[in-house]
């Protein structure tokens, strides 16, 4: 069963897409040391996308269709995995200064008496 001409321009296009912008949004991440201002839902409806291409490909036994794929879900899981390692990083270091902040709060110095002046023995 051959592949439709129409289809080989989305293959195309996908994979495009994959080389192309998923790297560039890696890199901006990595450069940022944060995934701010990257919407989280995009990635998870990409993730999901590309796993049923994969799965319909793999279905109707299309190479072609299966491999314009891979790129994209392999990026895609990268984006994932700085979502998360960014998020947790975050989240403990949010959690080190509240607690180093109430352990500081409240506690007073050591107390020093101080004699007045001309009074020593």
């Amino acid at each position: 069963m051959g592949i439709p001409e129409f289809l080989w321009v989305g293959m195309a296009l996908s994979c495009l897409g994959a080389v192309v912008g998923f790297p560039c949004q890696i890199y901006s991440n990595y450069k940022k040391g944060s995934c701010e201002g990257y919407a989280l839902p995009g990635p998870f409806i990409s993730l999901f996308a590309c796993s049923s291409w994969l799965i319909g490909a793999s279905m109707e036994e299309h190479p072609a269709l299966l491999l314009s794929q891979i790129p994209g879900l392999i990026f895609l899981i990268v984006i994932m995995g700085q979502f998360t390692f960014y998020w947790l990083r975050e989240r403990r270091m949010k959690q080190a200064t509240v607690e180093t902040t109430t352990e500081t709060d409240g506690q007073a110095g050591p107390e020093i008496e101080l004699e007045p002046e001309g009074a020593s023995s």
